[in-house]
């Protein structure tokens, strides 16, 4: 009996202690299918975090009015829409609860008072190391010996079960998606951990860069996901630009960095990427989506009601891989969708934070606002506790690095003195 509970005792806290990491790597491992939705470790991970992180009791009421108003507005557009059947009626709440979920976790990582300072980077670095590593056997078991049976390494108990391999493994052409669902999410995720790292001081400047080149050749070579690829891509010019100390330079240099980066992706990387290939992913994440909500802003500039999406896409007909399109696979369109002109303003509102942050000279927050508008671009899924998780963790990580800053400067004053 005392060695089963020094056991237990043994497992659990090597689970507490290794919490952020397992569910990192864990992500798409889905424990159960609860009335058609897939219920994974995040959601319990991120209560779990909000809830010994942050002082959940101490919002401000600024962020709470403004909380309160977002509660509202689903139901304000459902009313300027005209209404729903019993069906719709249905959907709407399903997406709603969803909604209210991303509402409290959001407002808690962004406006509440932070508990523990803890640094998470270990963590972090052997997510990294593992799925990377994960990926490149994936691929290399996949082209040398035209074995798949890396892929979907949970079985049954995968993100939505097993799905299809085509788009992933195809003749002469393999991509990774390590532990998850699709390619684009291991994209993601890469993504998330490279800009986690960077918040932290400690790792030197060279290890930062070799770190964003070894990430984005993998981005590009292994996961062949556009969207990561642009990410880290832009992460790399932000921080580049930063380098520079005259504003006038960094103006230009930002000038030609986007003139590199347009006639990067129209005219060599079209091949590769497929941005303006119907039926490709990038073309449906970042293409496809503006022909739909051109409708939207035009006749319903208020948006349209949670859980339509599939009732209002199927109609235009737009080729998604091998079917009809049905969804919208990026966040700041998905914005867009719902609340029509206020979604737009929200979106532009966060390209303000970023380029304020970059006419500051402010790394860190031109790093972190570059992760929110660059993680929009990978899926439509935004409401969804796998997008909420690393969104909350980003934001966790650059609050406590600007803390650390703020008293490494009123340190140095004082020494200064």
């Amino acid at each position: 009996v005392a060695m089963a509970q020094h056991t237990v005792y043994i497992i659990s806290q090597f689970l507490k202690n290794n919490m952020i990491g397992l569910s990192i790597v864990f992500m798409h491992f889905m424990i159960i299918s609860l009335f058609g939705f897939p219920l994974t470790l995040a959601p319990f991970v991120l209560l779990c975090f909000i809830t010994q992180y942050y002082f959940i009791s101490k919002v401000k009421i600024s962020a709470l009015t403004v909380a309160l108003f977002l509660v509202v507005l689903p139901g304000i557009v459902l009313i300027g829409y005209g209404g729903l059947d019993s069906e719709g009626v249905k959907e709407f709440f399903r997406t709603f609860a969803l909604w209210l979920f991303s509402l409290v976790v959001v407002v808690v990582a962004w406006k509440t008072r932070i508990r523990k300072y803890v640094n998470f980077t270990q963590q972090y670095k052997v997510s990294l190391i593992i799925i990377v590593v994960f990926g490149f056997l994936q691929v290399f078991f996949a082209k040398f010996f035209q074995s798949t049976f890396l892929y979907f390494p949970f079985g049954i108990f995968s993100y939505n079960g097993r799905t299809d391999l085509t788009g992933i493994v195809d003749t002469g052409h393999m991509r990774a998606n390590a532990f998850y669902l699709e390619p684009s999410f291991f994209g993601f995720i890469l993504f998330f951990l490279i800009t986690v790292l960077l918040f932290d001081e400690r790792i030197k400047k060279r290890t930062k860069v070799m770190l964003l080149v070894a990430g984005t050749l993998f981005m590009g070579l292994i996961i062949q996901s556009s969207s990561g690829i642009l990410a880290l891509f832009g992460l790399c010019g932000f921080l580049l630009m930063l380098s520079v100390r005259t504003r006038v330079l960094r103006f230009f240099l930002t000038a030609t960095l986007l003139c590199v980066t347009v006639v990067f992706v129209l005219f060599f990387f079209e091949y590769f990427i497929a941005l303006f290939k119907e039926g490709s992913s990038g073309y449906w994440r970042l293409i496809a989506p503006t022909i739909i909500l051109s409708t939207v802003l035009i006749d319903f500039p208020l948006g349209i009601p949670l859980g339509q999406m599939e009732s209002f896409i199927r109609p235009f007909g737009l080729q998604h891989a091998t079917r009809t399109g049905v969804s919208i696979d990026n966040g700041a369109y998905y914005l867009i969708f719902l609340f029509g002109w206020l979604g737009l303003l929200l979106f532009f509102f966060t390209l303000w934070k970023l380029i304020s942050a970059v006419l500051r000279n402010d790394h860190l927050s031109t790093i972190y606002w570059w992760f929110v508008v660059a993680s929009l671009q990978f899926s439509g899924g935004i409401f969804l506790p796998e997008y909420l998780l690393p969104l909350v963790l980003v934001t966790y990580g650059f609050r406590v690095a600007l803390i650390r800053q703020e008293y490494l400067k009123k340190i140095g004053l004082v020494l200064r003195q």
